[in-house]
């Protein structure tokens, strides 16, 4: 699927689960609907990281500028441990040791990426989506010492990006291509219903259009 159609079907998919959603939520409801709108937008850019043509590739985030943001969090989460005994003696090894942790650890992200990050590899995997959601659920209990709608607004991300990656995946296992839940192995998924960026697809986009324009009338007419 391309971004278009990969979102428009993902507020699809959104709009039919957000009333079970919001009927749980008893305050700060506008900021988890908030929340839950940015997710489901993240959450469905997500996935296509592992292509350097996507539209999150180009847009928010290319692979090297990952690889560089992963390397340097995970240096300075190592010298963290070490921070406390640093004094002006050694500073200048301290900083040198980064640079070169920061560096080696560039060459092996680099050639872990090319192996494992092919595109509709690792990403779309569901191991991918369990590894985003320990990083989502580390920080949560933290947010409960900040104001409540900053907390609710969380939460809404949390379940965005879970909706928008799963839709994600369902989107490109209608293609042909598919997609292989379990990478590395081999297990494929394909409804083999259309090819990317084909006529059929520019058809189900304007068809995902039209159920998102009832679903949101359909929504107001209940609320009001």
């Amino acid at each position: 699927m391309t971004s278009k159609t990969h979102q428009s079907f993902s507020f699809v998919i959104a709009q039919i689960f957000y009333p079970n959603f919001i009927k749980n939520i008893f305050q700060n409801q506008i900021c988890w609907s908030i929340g839950f709108v940015l997710g489901v937008v993240w959450g469905t850019l997500i996935p296509d990281i592992d292509s350097p043509h996507s539209q999150f590739s180009k847009r928010l985030l290319s692979q090297n500028t990952l690889i560089d943001f992963l390397s340097l969090f995970i240096i300075l989460l190592l010298g963290i441990k070490i921070f406390s005994s640093i004094n002006r003696s050694n500073l200048f090894y301290f900083l040198f040791s980064v640079f070169i942790g920061f560096n080696f650890l560039k060459v092996f992200l680099k050639n872990f990426f090319k192996r494992y990050f092919i595109h509709r590899g690792f990403i779309h995997s569901i191991w991918s989506l369990i590894i985003l959601n320990i990083l989502l659920v580390i920080p949560q209990k933290n947010f409960e010492h900040f104001p409540s709608f900053v907390f609710s607004a969380y939460n809404g991300i949390f379940w965005g990006i879970n909706i928008g990656y799963l839709s994600h995946l369902l989107g490109d296992a209608f293609t042909f291509s598919g997609i292989r839940p379990f990478f590395p192995f081999n297990l494929k998924i394909s409804f083999n219903l259309f090819r990317t960026n084909s006529f059929t697809e520019t058809i189900l986009l304007y068809f995902f259009n039209i159920v998102n324009i009832l679903l949101l009338l359909r929504f107001f007419t209940i609320g009001g």
